[in-house]
């Protein structure tokens, strides 16, 4: 296994794998939050997923902002990093027959798992506070409008915040390598939160789990069934303090059936484990755009020389 820098490692923990920022940051998360730039008749930095857009005045006549026209219209963007305490900061003109909300994925599977409906209306400000969980995916922010009437908003920002009252969003089901908190019933679809990710088993665990508080606890012990080995696959990885490779019982051997949790396709008696993915790059090389250059990563196989999975995620055998 190559020996990453450790300013590489806490880059990459600071940004998909802890979720947790220094408190007292005050960061934009999003990129123009108040709807300015457009790119012809498009936001530049939101992306129209359905639906149509158009500059509108918002309290001011020389003040533009962006109207969500159509029903549907859903625009969205990733958020420039995680954070675990959110701030978001709304100024709208909003009817409450056109039913817009602002959701959060945190999965990376697409669909939000934090909802809230906008209610602010005559362009008032109004905040919110969302304490998020552990993650190790970029989280994205979906704004969308699924009824009728004016939606014209002026500002959607989103911040760090220094601390949050708000109790910690908690996510159900996660997949084989999602970030978990040791203490939640039902956050990993395996029911074992190992070494900070979803495992199938916990055997002398190498690290200590984040507790629901933020504090460091212990992981029980989970043995595989029967004669089943609990093990971690042989792949090289970006983890310091929390591996992202979960352990497994017998990964690799082709044994299981439909419908069984995988992480490559190598686990399934069918050879095709649906739904798993995995993002890996080589944090040693000259960076692109600000960031390390991708890999092509198909897990156990990071890609290539340098190559580290920096998150795994996984599926179901077909």
């Amino acid at each position: 296994m190559k020996t990453i820098r450790l300013s590489a490692v806490i880059a990459v923990l600071a940004t998909l794998v802890t979720g947790v920022l220094v408190a007292g940051c005050d960061d934009d998360l999003l990129d123009d939050a108040t709807f300015r730039l457009w790119c012809g008749e498009s936001l530049c930095s939101w992306q129209l997923d359905t639906g149509r857009v158009r500059q509108a005045p918002t309290w001011h006549k020389n003040d533009h902002g962006v109207e969500l026209v159509d029903t549907p219209t859903v625009i969205s963007q990733d958020l420039k990093k995680a954070a675990r305490c959110l701030v978001f900061s709304t100024i709208a003109d909003v009817a409450p027959s056109a039913q817009v909300t602002v959701g959060i994925d945190f999965t990376g599977d697409g669909v939000a798992d934090y909802e809230e409906r906008v209610a602010a209306t005559g362009f008032r400000e109004v905040k919110t506070q969302v304490t998020a969980p552990r993650t190790n995916h970029l989280p994205r922010i979906f704004i969308s409008k699924t009824g009728t009437g004016r939606a014209v908003l002026a500002q959607m920002r989103l911040r760090v915040g220094d601390d949050c009252s708000a109790p910690p969003l908690e996510l159900r089901d996660r997949a084989l390598g999602d970030a978990c908190t040791l203490g939640t019933s039902g956050e990993c679809a395996s029911g074992v939160c190992c070494e900070g990710v979803c495992a199938e088993c916990c055997v002398a665990p190498q690290a200590f789990d984040v507790g629901q508080d933020g504090g460091v606890a212990t992981p029980p012990e989970v043995r595989c069934a029967g004669d089943a080995t609990c093990e971690r696959r042989p792949a090289s990885d970006t983890a310091f303090l929390f591996s992202v490779i979960p352990l497994q019982c017998d990964p690799g051997k082709k044994v299981r059936p439909a419908g069984a949790l995988c992480l490559a396709d190598d686990d399934c008696a069918s050879d095709v484990c649906e739904g798993a993915t995995a993002e890996a790059f080589d944090p040693l090389a000259p960076q692109v755009d600000g960031g390390s250059p991708p890999c092509p990563a198909d897990f156990p196989d990071a890609g290539g020389e340098g190559c580290a999975f920096a998150r795994v995620t996984g599926g179901r055998c077909r």
